[in-house]
């Protein structure tokens, strides 16, 4: 190793590289510099080579090898795939419902469901319609009130969202007279979370107004007292 006492600075601008009028011999200033830069480095004992400070520092850093198997890896994997399909499903009831008492909020059930459902399910009451996956989604609904006494009744119809009422959801008809039929429809358009449910609601005024299924006929299917439809809409 170099003398401490011998290390320079670098030599200043105004000194020649190769002492003045000999091009073949290195001026004294840049001499030493260059031999104590030489010292300090090792003086050509160390095991780094000119090669390894090409590629990266000593024992630092990844190998090619390592490299070159993440590049391919990128390469084969499949990019994600974006949603395309929107979730759907159709539940019907084909049964009547009854309400149990008058001015009670009281949930619509379901007993089937239509074939192809994906990621909207019936959950347990039947009432309750679970979605897989968070988005905004369509409930259009109809259903069959019938009423079998005289007078005229009230039905409302409404949403529900894990349990509790949407606001400003509530809709009302008027069923006039005895053996008179109305067909209730609407949508709502709710914002949902995944595993989230929803519910649609009912209630009357009097416990002769039903929703009713009937049987199918000669020249008609049968038709259910509720159908309710769900479409995931923001795909």
């Amino acid at each position: 190793m170099p003398n401490v006492n011998d290390i320079t600075n670098l030599p200043a601008a105004r000194v020649p590289l190769v002492e003045p009028g000999d091009s073949r011999v290195m001026s004294r200033e840049w001499y030493r510099w260059f031999q104590n830069q030489f010292g300090l480095t090792g003086s050509g004992t160390t095991g780094t080579s000119l090669v390894d400070l090409q590629l990266q520092p000593s024992g630092v850093g990844i190998s090619q090898g390592v490299v070159d198997s993440a590049i391919q890896a990128l390469k084969l994997e499949p990019a994600p795939q974006p949603q395309t399909t929107p979730n759907f499903a159709v539940f019907r009831n084909t049964t009547d419902l009854v309400a149990s008492a008058i001015n009670t909020a009281q949930a619509v059930t379901f007993n089937t469901a239509d074939a192809g459902a994906d990621g909207v399910y019936l959950g347990t009451p039947t009432s309750r319609v679970y979605v897989n996956v968070a988005g905004t989604y369509a409930f259009h609904f109809s259903v069959q009130a019938d009423k079998n006494a005289g007078g005229d009744s009230l039905i409302w119809l409404w949403a529900r969202l894990n349990g509790a009422d949407v606001a400003n959801t509530a809709s009302r008809w008027k069923v006039q007279g005895s053996d008179a039929e109305i067909a209730p429809s609407g949508c709502y358009t709710i914002r949902m979370g995944a595993g989230e449910y929803f519910q649609l609601m009912w209630a009357v005024d009097s416990v002769d107004v039903i929703l009713d299924a009937f049987a199918a006929s000669a020249f008609a299917p049968a038709g259910p007292s509720a159908i309710l439809t769900v479409t995931q809409v923001n795909v």
